[in-house]
Parts: C-alpha cells; structure tokens; sequence
C-alpha cells in the first residue's frame, strides 16, 4: 500500500489520507468536507480514479461535518469511480444528510457501510 495525505495546514481543518492497493484505495477523511475543504477531497480521489481505480473506500468516522459542496464533491466521487464507492462509519448527523437528500438511492454504486 502507498499513502498520500492531503492536509489542509493553516487553513480549514480536513485531511485526507490515501491508501492505494491495487486497483483499489481508502482514503480517510477527517475534518470537515465544505466549501473551504471540497476541493481538496477532489484532489484527493477524483484524479486517480481516472488513472485506473476501480473501487474506493472511504473512512468517515473522523468527518464531522458535510455541507452541500461536500455532498456535491462526494457525487462527484461516486459517478467518477467505475466501481463501487463505499462510505464507512459514518456520523449519525452525515448520515443524515445522505438520508434527507436520497443520495445513497441516487447513486447505484454508492454503499453505506
């Protein structure tokens, strides 16, 4: 596995750590995914998806908070991936947000786990 860490220094409080095995990834999110800190999941995921990942994890247990440039970033994420993006451990108030929207019944190869 090879890592790579997007961390946001000085400014907004998110991070983005890559895992990337294979044709697979995980990438652990912590912070906030908002209109400071969307552009930097971005950068992260998107990008390599197009260089051959098939399949992404990604680790939601530190992620706080997710606004609507955050929920746009992540469908992005998931329309990207040419397998399944899967969402783990998410915060009851984010799973929330992906409930009231009807995200995860929008998005076929999107998985809450």
């Amino acid at each position: 596995m090879t890592g790579q860490a997007f961390d946001a220094r000085n400014g907004p409080a998110f991070r983005a750590e890559v895992r990337r095995d294979g044709r697979s990834a995980e990438v652990a999110l912590v912070g906030e995914i908002d209109a400071a800190t969307s552009s930097m999941l971005r950068d992260a995921v998107v990008p390599p998806l197009g260089g051959g990942w098939v399949d992404l994890d990604l680790d939601m247990a530190e992620v706080t908070f997710v606004d609507s440039q955050g929920l746009r970033v992540l469908i992005e994420v998931a329309r990207s991936a040419r397998g399944t993006l899967t969402l783990h451990d998410v915060r009851p108030a984010v799973q929330r947000l992906f409930d009231l929207t009807g995200v995860a019944s929008a998005l076929p190869n999107l998985a809450l786990a």
